[in-house]
């Protein structure tokens, strides 16, 4: 009698055990169709470099410059209107000043961006934003990323928004930087106290216009 007692008791822990087993196993096979749907909603774009465009504007206290710079093909990833991942490449060599007319003040100023006094942009041709993660917010989105100026990396957080056309993604944002963070102190104020009123400010600015177009690895 207790030999069966015993037999019984073991066979109701073991279907329970199992029960529980299989419980697991469910809650493991949503979670991971959750994902899997999710994973399924990401898009894969290139981007355009013949339509998209960079604006950056300098200034110092008594006038500013402005001009452009050049993306290059990388690969962005899209989940409805946010940036998945992404390593958005700027070509530095293409910087150019618009601003000025005069062939000589314009050419004296792009050979001052490109040498060592600024971007340096034979020893770091490339410049990027590494998508870290992104978050959609009331009124505009916010991607987080790493930016890669000169070799080296500080996080900001961009906004930015995105829309559907009929066969583009445009992604349109504005962003600046403390040029000093990048080892760029020519004329900064914050490491010369004897400039006056000739000082260049600090902060960059950026606008960009972003045209993605779906990627095709055929």
């Amino acid at each position: 009698m207790k030999l069966n007692k015993l037999l019984v008791a073991a066979i109701v822990v073991f279907g329970l055990i199992s029960c529980g087993d299989e419980a697991q196993k469910k809650e493991e096979v949503t979670e991971s169709s959750e994902i899997n749907a999710d994973s399924a909603n990401i898009k894969v774009y290139i981007i355009d470099t013949t339509l998209s465009s960079i604006k950056w504007t300098g200034s110092k206290p008594t006038e500013e410059h402005f001009g452009t710079l050049n993306l290059l093909p990388t690969i962005v990833e899209l989940n409805g209107k946010q940036i998945v991942h992404g390593d958005i490449a700027v070509n530095m060599q293409s910087i150019t000043v618009s601003d000025i007319e005069d062939k000589e003040s314009n050419a004296k100023l792009l050979g001052h961006l490109k040498n060592e006094d600024f971007f340096n942009v034979e020893k770091y041709p490339e410049a990027h934003l590494v998508v870290l993660e992104s978050r959609v917010d009331p009124d505009q989105n916010i991607m987080m990323v790493d930016l890669i100026i000169k070799g080296i990396q500080t996080s900001v957080e961009i906004p930015y928004n995105i829309e559907y056309e009929e066969k583009q993604v445009v992604i349109n944002g504005f962003c600046s930087f403390d040029r000093t963070n990048y080892d760029i102190k020519y004329k900064s104020k914050s490491f010369f106290s004897d400039l006056g009123d000739k000082f260049i400010n600090d902060e960059i600015k950026l606008d960009f216009s972003i045209v993605l177009k779906e990627f095709n690895d055929n």
